[in-house]
């Protein structure tokens, strides 16, 4: 998944970790989201992470650093 301010800055050496990939066909960009925080509070557990979900700038910086190494991605 891709989560801001955790590894939207290590896009680029993924990218062309996956470049080197012969036989990945296509790359598919997962934002993070906060879904499962509510299931955490049902049990009384604390939900530890508290980021907001990339915005449609940030996803398209990442499309566009995976398209720049040649592969084939798209958002989900």
């Amino acid at each position: 998944p891709f989560v801001p301010t955790m590894n939207d800055g290590e896009m680029p050496k993924i990218a062309e970790f996956l470049s080197n990939l012969k036989n990945l066909k296509k790359i598919k960009i997962l934002p993070y989201h906060g879904f499962g925080a509510s299931k955490y509070e049902y049990i009384g557990e604390k939900y530890g992470l508290t980021i907001d979900s990339p915005s449609e700038s940030q996803l398209n910086n990442a499309l566009k650093i995976f398209k720049e190494y040649g592969l084939t991605a798209q958002k989900e």
